[in-house]
């Protein structure tokens, strides 16, 4: 025994080891190192969109595609190119301009040729990816002075409960040229369906109001003949099923939404995401809405839109800014495109914007006086007590453990020291390091003072809806 105790002994430092690295590898195993089961094996998850750093792209593209690109941005050609992510090469990608707005401001400043772009891995080799990954977004950020709000909008989504797609940031160059500092983002298609474990009939949709899609104004623009002019005032007030509200059976009445599918779709969701809208029309009693709905993830997208609130968005005048995801027959509601984050309209013309996207009440979401029957999806919620009751619930175990346990503020500490030194180098930085100071620590400060003001309209402190708060200043 002795002799035993003893071998055990000399060779103690030796067990140790193993016992060592079993256990590390156990606990990389179980937190998601080696494998993440939260991701469906999607790869890229933990190369792409790891935050820890800022990672490289080089794209390799054609002199003269180049220039053309330049040229004709809004024609969004796809260019063959090759990419080279963090030293790993991947051949025969698409490369293109994208953005709507955000491109039109670019276009038409001069001197500013900073523009988004889409990698499409699989557009030209339906066999290709980068490590799963179909769409990979690269956001200039020119209308972002803290150049964070597409990442804070998602860590944020993500808190409320939703598949929010991932956001990391690179440092872009093209032909060895650098560009900048960008933050790339998940496209949402087929990829982002797998990783967030979908079935794979299901399908994704992009509702766009036809008055604010540049694209198929664009392309509709230069169809007609010479002279001649789209009669865009006519549709201003057709928003072509963004705003969900039931128009008839006729599918020509939601091409904002089946115009811009991204990912193929069946006659059988046509009539289902139509009788879906019908469901939450006030007047049409046939149909319930819990039959078509999420209706926890449909809350969890209101909960997100008052943690990171956004005018441009299905809340705000423009009814956009968001997918439809159409799995095992329900849907569900992902928030899409933050460069107008953390701001909000005017409450009225006393309370200055910013503390009127501090203060907004929670309970009356809409901006710009927008009616309730304008925003039929909101008035689903805002009318079944019960569903309100979620609501609150969830606005409230996300302050919890999200907001006061300090990791969201660490979260916002580590991106800001992380990006701090690329934004001053950034040689096409669309601001100067002192707008991007302010507005960093704007950004900072929201979030906590949001809180704060949730908080306080939860405990009845602040008034927590427009009329109540009408009510108080009378």
């Amino acid at each position: 025994m002795k002799k035993v105790l003893y071998a055990i002994w000399e060779h103690i430092e030796y067990l140790f080891a193993v016992l060592l690295f079993a256990g590390v590898f156990c606990l990389a195993i179980t937190s998601g190192s080696f494998a993440d089961p939260n991701v469906h094996g999607a790869n890229y998850v933990n190369k792409i969109f790891d935050t820890s750093y800022v990672h490289q792209i080089d794209v390799s593209i054609d002199d003269k595609d180049y220039e053309d690109l330049l040229s004709e941005p809004r024609e969004k050609i796809k260019y063959h190119t090759t990419v080279t992510i963090d030293g790993e090469v991947v051949n025969d990608v698409a490369f293109s301009v994208r953005g709507n707005g955000s491109l039109g401001y670019v276009a038409s400043t001069p001197g500013l040729d900073r523009y988004s772009f889409t990698l499409n891995f699989g557009k030209f080799n339906k066999d290709n990816s980068y490590h799963g990954l179909d769409k990979l977004i690269l956001n200039g950020l020119v209308q972002d002075p803290s150049g964070m709000k597409e990442y804070l909008s998602s860590m944020l989504i993500t808190a409320s409960g939703i598949d929010a797609p991932l956001v990391s940031f690179a440092q872009l160059y093209i032909n060895g040229e650098l560009k900048g500092l960008y933050a790339t983002i998940e496209g949402v298609d087929r990829s982002y369906l797998t990783r967030t474990g979908a079935e794979k009939t299901a399908a994704l949709f992009h509702p766009i109001p036809y008055s604010f899609d540049q694209d198929r104004i664009y392309k509709d623009q230069k169809s007609l003949p010479e002279g001649e002019s789209l009669m865009i005032e006519e549709r201003k007030n057709n928003f072509g099923g963004a705003d969900l509200i039931y128009k008839g059976d006729d599918v020509e009445h939601y091409d904002a939404i089946f115009e811009n599918a991204s990912t193929k779709y069946s006659t059988e969701d046509v009539k289902l995401i139509i009788n879906a809208i019908k469901s939450i029309d006030p007047l049409e009693l046939e149909l319930s809405p819990e039959d078509y709905w999420d209706i926890d993830a449909v809350i969890n997208f209101f909960v997100a839109a008052e943690l990171a609130p956004n005018t441009d968005s299905y809340l705000g005048d423009t009814s956009q800014n968001y997918y439809l995801k159409l799995n095992n027959g329900k849907i569900s509601v992902i928030p899409w495109d933050h460069d107008r984050a953390f701001h909000a309209a005017k409450l009225d013309e006393d309370t200055p914007p910013e503390e009127s996207a501090i203060l907004w009440p929670i309970d009356s979401p809409l901006y710009y006086d927008i009616a309730l029957e304008q925003r039929p999806l909101w008035l689903l919620i805002s009318s079944n007590e019960s569903y309100m009751k979620k609501y609150h619930d969830k606005l409230q175990k996300v302050i919890d453990e999200f907001i006061l346990t300090g990791e969201c503020e660490q979260r916002y500490n580590a991106a800001v020291e992380l990006i701090r030194p690329y934004v001053y180098s950034d040689p096409t930085w669309n601001y100067d390091t002192g707008e991007f100071e302010h507005e960093a620590g704007y950004i900072g400060e929201f979030i906590t003072l949001r809180a704060d003001s949730i908080q306080k309209q939860l405990w009845g402190i602040y008034p927590i809806t427009r009329e109540l708060m009408k009510q108080e200043k009378e």
